[in-house]
């Protein structure tokens, strides 16, 4: 009976002190962690005062600044500086590993430590961007003077090509000025000869080619006047008519004519220039045939006028043939011409300037070609 009663004790002994070997065991375990992080902790410090007099001594403390592709920048004095300070701090990491495998072993012990309690978290990452930063610096200075010597050349290569282009268009515009000058030449000679045919000088009489001024008067109406106007009367009334001073080369509607002070035409009213009158004959000039000639929109053209010169009598007949004579002339255009931008298509002041020179001297040689058409066509219809 008394062995019964014992048992249940011994088991409730037995388990009372399994349940505090427990509570001591968990108390030894949350001992342990603490010192556990504590020892860390102090580590990591230990590691970081290690890091920080290392950098500190190497003069690396400040971020390396990001210049980009240097893009801006057209001083190669500049860039070698560049390129010696930044290779100088690229290799300053590079022959000091001790700096990366104290912030290596700070990121390992911070790894093992409980989040919250971190310390110098990316202890590595600091200098892992300015040795990168500090490398591709360099590399982008050397490339941008690589620009600069590759933007030299092209500029000598582009001056030397410039001259050539514009010592053929010189020879070009040399030679397209000699030919103008050689069709100038013959078209004067044509038109002094066509000028030269008169109908025996002009019946060989004083100039009196003015006619009296009967129509000066303000108040009177050259259309009223000329609407009673008759083609002539009689043969009797021309021929004393023909004869007279007093007469009066006038437009109406357009149209050219003679009438005299009673209102009788003399020379009918047709789409020509009256040059002279006299004695019932005049001289006039009638355009027959014009054109123009493009030399580009902002140039100009060059025109051609070809004129029939001659004498006509009083029914608007010519009389004793006619002659022909040409005018060559020329009409300029302004146009606002574009520009390229240096910013938005990197093309350097000096390229800017050749292009101007090279579309000045293709202008000077397209206005002297058109020319050379209008005489050559004035030449071909004339002679």
């Amino acid at each position: 009976m008394k062995l019964l009663l014992l048992i249940p004790l011994i088991f409730c002994t037995i388990s009372l002190k399994a349940q505090t070997a427990t509570v001591v065991k968990d108390g030894e375990r949350l001992f342990d962690k603490d010192v556990r992080e504590r020892n860390i902790k102090t580590e990591i410090y230990q590691k970081q005062q290690e890091l920080d007099a290392i950098v500190t001594r190497l003069n690396l403390s400040k971020s390396v600044y990001d210049w980009g592709n240097y893009a801006t920048w057209d001083s190669k004095e500049r860039l070698n500086e560049q390129i010696a300070i930044n290779e100088k701090k690229a290799y300053t990491y590079d022959k000091n590993p001790a700096i990366f495998t104290l912030c290596n072993k700070i990121e390992t012990l911070n790894a093992q430590l409980e989040e919250g309690s971190k310390l110098f978290d990316g202890a590595c990452k600091k200098h892992t961007y300015n040795r990168q930063q500090a490398r591709k610096n360099s590399d982008n200075a050397k490339a941008r003077i690589e620009q600069l010597n590759g933007i030299v050349k092209k500029e000598a290569q582009d001056k030397n090509t410039h001259q050539a282009e514009m010592n053929l268009l010189d020879k070009e515009l040399q030679e397209v000025t000699n030919n103008s000058k050689n069709l100038s030449a013959q078209l004067d000679a044509i038109n002094n000869r066509n000028t030269s045919t008169s109908l025996d000088d002009f019946l060989a009489s004083n100039n009196n080619n003015t006619s009296n001024d009967f129509l000066a008067d303000p108040s009177s109406n050259n259309d009223d006047f000329l609407s009673g106007s008759s083609k002539g009367s009689s043969n009797d009334f021309l021929s004393e008519t023909n004869h007279s001073t007093d007469f009066k080369i006038t437009s109406k509607d357009g149209l050219t004519g003679v009438v005299n002070a009673k209102g009788d035409i003399l020379i009918p009213f047709k789409e020509w220039v009256i040059v002279e009158y006299k004695m019932g004959i005049a001289k006039v000039s009638t355009v027959v045939a014009k054109k123009s000639f493009s030399a580009g929109d902002c140039v100009g053209s060059a025109y051609a006028e070809v004129t029939k010169m001659g004498f006509v009598n009083s029914l608007g007949d010519y009389i004793n043939g006619s002659s022909l004579k040409s005018y060559v002339g020329w009409q300029g255009k302004g146009c606002l011409r574009l520009v390229s931008n240096n910013a938005n298509n990197n093309i350097s002041w000096e390229q800017i300037q050749r292009n101007k020179a090279r579309a000045k001297r293709e202008d000077e040689y397209k206005k002297e070609q058109a020319k050379n058409e209008a005489q050559q066509w004035a030449l071909n219809y004339i002679r």
